[in-house]
Parts: structure tokens; C-alpha cells; sequence
């Protein structure tokens, strides 16, 4: 006897198509599922489990209905109301029946405290956070020593806005993305978070030299080409137990100091205009990608060296390790 699969679908549900949801719930399986101004509409179907989940709120609520879900892969919640707290009351009830949830993507205005979550579902371990808001959030904490937002301890994966700076962060973190910073200010609490393995910093102005955790195994620089107020050349002094460090920027002309020692890959392919001696290259690199800009001279490479990319018009001799995989990239 064979069995006939119900197909997966996604399915975008609005007012407009609220009449053929239970029609939909019955002769299918509903893998990825949009709500778009349904939260305060119980449903009487409702997946136990979804690959995605987005929910889109613009109508302000005073109570939200909390549909019976156990599994959630990626949930994407976007707050528009300007108001009310059915964010708080969704992402509570979730926790009181014990959903799971693998990555929750928040977007709201944290500077709203009725919008402002005070409970994450448990096991959480990726979290994505935006402030909506023109104001910057400066988590210094409540007066029982407690973060005005609480992200849980088992975060390992955390991406924020730079306009929510937070008291404290997960113990457990191991991945940190700050998105938009305006100054090095929003992001001094960085050097405090001794477990981070990597760090990216996503167009955000570094208004004076970093001071990165000393674990810190990663580090990505990403800023626009377009950006009306540059951020300070000098990335500041690079932990000695670095491995990979890409750079994306037409800012960074500084010297990028002493590499270090346990650096094993160094990417500065899109950093299309830097241009700068880098002293000797660690014996343990493995790959290193250069602009189409870069005409200094290398020196020894590593006999570890897998990967090499250098300009076409590269001007001077290379002494390539056998196995060497070269690329050559076009001129600006």
C-alpha cells in the first residue's frame, strides 16, 4: 500500500485569505508560513511544526492569540504597530508552551518598553535583534543589577543593531554581528566578552581604534563604498591568536601592524584600495587574497600558502610555494 504524501507549501495568510486557510490546513502540509496582521485571529489549524514562520504586525493589539506550535526553524517577527504588547505576549506564551525555536529574527522599537520582549522561547541559540527606532537603546540595566532586555544564556549566535547596546550579553556567546554603529562608542562593550570566537562589524563608523576580546579566532569589517562619513583607517591592535581576518572597505588605508602569529587567513580582495606594506606574513598562512590596488612587495611567502590571489599587473617577482593555487584579479 502506498502512501500519498500531503505536498509542502508556503502559504501567506491575510484577511483577504483567511477563508481558504482551514481548506488549505486540511489537503496540505504547511511548511513555511507568512501572517500578516493575524495575530489576534485564533486559528484553529495550525502547523505543529514549521520550517518558517514570519509574522508581520501593523494593527496595534491588546491581546495576541498564541497558535499551538511546538517546532519554529526560523521565526521573523516584524512590529509595526507603534504600540501595544503582543510581541511581549507572542514570545511569552511561546515559552510557556515550551516551543522551540532555532533562530528568532526581531525587528521592533526597543526604545517602546511595552514592545520591548522580556522573555525568549528556551534553548534559543540565534538571535537576531533590530532597533526600529531613531533613538539609540543604552542598556545600563535595571536597579536589581538585571539587563532591561535579558537575551537568554544559551545564545551562541547573536546579531544586533548597533542602536540596541546592550548591559550584558549570553554567556555562552561565540558569535557576535553588530549592524549600522554611528560610533566606536556603541561598540566598546566588545572587548569585554571573553568566550567570542568571531566578530563581524556590518557598516558600522569606528570613530577610534578597537579593542577586540583576546579569544577572538575571526574578524570580518564590512563598510559601504558610499559611506558619507568614513570610519578611522587604523582597525586597531589584532589578537595574537587570530586566524581569519577579511577586510571589505575603500577605507582602510592604514598599516594593518604586526600580523598575527597564528593568522591563517587573510582576505582584502574587496578592500579594492588598500594599498600597504604588510611586514612579514605569518609561517601558518594558508590563504591570502589581495585588491586589484596592492603593488607592495611580499617578500617570502609561507610555505603553507594553499591560496594567492594578486593583482594582473602585480610589479614584483613571486617566489610561489609548490601546490600554490595563484589567482589574478582585475584592476580597479
Amino acid at each position: 500500500m502506498r502512501l500519498r504524501l500531503k505536498p509542502a507549501v508556503r502559504v501567506r495568510l491575510s484577511e483577504k485569505s483567511l477563508i481558504r486557510y482551514s481548506a488549505i490546513c486540511l489537503t496540505t502540509r504547511i511548511l513555511e508560513l507568512s501572517m500578516i496582521d493575524m495575530m489576534g485571529v485564533p486559528l484553529l489549524y495550525f502547523p505543529k511544526y514549521l520550517r518558517k514562520w514570519t509574522v508581520l504586525q501593523s494593527v496595534p493589539l491588546t491581546r495576541v492569540s498564541i497558535p499551538n506550535v511546538e517546532r519554529v526553524d526560523v521565526l521573523y517577527i516584524e512590529d509595526d504597530s507603534k504600540g501595544g504588547t503582543w510581541l511581549r505576549q507572542l514570545l511569552e506564551g511561546l515559552l510557556l508552551q515550551r516551543c522551540s525555536i532555532g533562530s528568532l529574527h526581531l525587528d521592533t522599537d526597543l526604545c517602546a518598553e511595552a514592545a520591548r520582549p522580556t522573555a525568549f522561547p528556551e534553548g534559543l541559540e540565534r538571535l537576531v535583534i533590530y532597533n526600529d527606532s531613531a533613538e539609540v537603546l543604552q542598556d545600563t540595566g535595571t536597579a536589581d543589577g538585571t539587563a532591561i532586555l535579558a537575551v537568554p544564556d544559551s545564545v551562541k549566535d547573536l546579531q544586533l543593531d548597533a542602536k540596541l547596546v546592550p548591559a550584558r550579553v549570553p554567556s555562552a556567546l561565540l558569535h557576535l554581528k553588530i549592524m549600522c554603529g554611528e560610533s566606536s562608542e556603541q561598540l566598546q562593550y566588545v572587548a569585554d566578552i571573553e568566550g567570542l570566537q568571531t566578530l563581524t562589524l556590518d557598516e558600522c563608523t569606528r570613530t577610534a581604534p578597537m579593542v577586540y576580546p583576546s579569544n577572538l579566532r575571526s574578524l570580518t569589517i564590512e563598510e559601504s563604498c558610499d559611506d558619507s562619513d568614513p570610519s578611522l583607517a587604523d582597525i586597531g591592535s589584532l589578537p595574537a591568536g587570530l586566524k581569519t581576518l577579511r577586510i571589505v572597505s575603500l577605507w582602510i588605508h592604514h598599516l594593518l601592524g604586526e600580523l598575527p602569529v597564528a593568522l591563517e587567513a587573510l582576505d582584502l580582495r574587496e578592500s579594492r584600495m588598500f594599498n600597504q606594506p604588510l611586514g612579514k606574513l605569518p609561517e601558518g598562512l594558508k590563504t591570502l587574497h589581495l585588491g586589484p590596488a596592492f603593488t607592495q612587495e611580499l617578500g617570502r611567502l609561507p610555505p603553507s600558502l594553499i591560496e594567492l590571489t594578486v593583482p594582473m599587473q602585480y610589479p614584483h617577482a613571486l617566489a610561489v610555494p609548490a601546490g600554490t593555487r595563484v589567482t589574478l584579479c582585475k584592476g580597479t
